[in-house]
This record gives structure tokens, C-alpha cells and sequence, in this order.
């Protein structure tokens, strides 16, 4: 289905742009989603290996450790979004993410070197501050 939809013209006019892009906005999504949080991946899409390991994503495409090291995942074949070298091509990388239950997948992301700017709430940047220092 994913690549039935990527050699349609009408999807290929968006994905053509994602070579372009200078800027990229996205959030940053913690494994296993925090209590009250509308999954928007489900979980059995992750392989054991990786849901043991990981503790965040971004744009649900990639994954990530603690350690910022990025996880391979079989779901990277399966979704259409953007490539990690379209993103990386990007000047600025503006991740977003908000609320305390957040912060390990926070610590990760700054860890994979993929974001340049982050924007995220003080208690959230509070325990950031404590995890990194560790």
C-alpha cells in the first residue's frame, strides 16, 4: 500500500517537497505512550528487541535509546513520511514536546544530534536538566 500510494502523482507533488525543506517542525513521542496519551502508533509494530530499548521517537519513524542511538525498525518501510537524509538536510530542526513523563525521550532525542532547536515547557526542561546531568 505505502508504495502503491508513493508513485501516485498526487502524493509525489508533497513528497517531492521534503527534498526542499529548510526547516522541519516535529514532535517528540515517548515509548510506551504515558498514561492518558492516545497512542498513535500501536505498540505491536515494535519488535520486542526495540520496545525494550526505546524510549522515544520522532516523526514515528525513528526510534531512539536513552543514548540517542537510532533503532532500526521494519516500520521505516511501512510509512510514508520523511527520509532521515531529507531531514537532516534541514538548517533548523525544531522539536517540540510538552509534559514531565516526556523527559527521558527528550534526553534521547538531544542525544541522536538531529535537533537544533528545542521548545518545551519548564517542568519538563527541569527534569531534563537532572537526567542529563546524570
Amino acid at each position: 500500500l505505502r508504495d502503491g500510494l508513493l508513485s501516485d502523482p498526487a502524493v509525489q507533488r508533497v513528497t517531492n517537497y521534503w527534498e526542499q525543506v529548510t526547516v522541519a517542525c516535529f514532535g517528540i513521542g515517548v515509548l510506551p505512550p504515558a498514561p492518558g496519551q492516545i497512542p498513535y502508533l500501536p505498540l505491536e509494530h515494535l519488535d520486542q528487541s526495540m520496545s525494550s530499548v526505546a524510549v522515544g521517537d520522532i516523526c514515528a519513524i525513528y526510534h531512539f535509546d536513552i543514548q540517542g542511538n537510532l533503532l532500526e525498525s521494519e516500520l521505516q518501510d511501512k510509512v510514508i513520511g520523511v527520509r532521515l537524509d531529507q531531514l537532516l538536510k534541514a538548517n533548523r530542526r525544531i522539536a517540540v514536546a510538552s509534559g514531565i513523563e516526556k523527559a527521558p525521550a527528550v534526553v534521547g532525542a538531544l542525544r541522536t544530534g538531529l535537533i537544533t532547536t528545542l521548545i518545551i515547557d519548564l517542568e519538563l526542561a527541569r527534569e531534563v536538566i537532572l537526567q542529563l546531568k546524570v
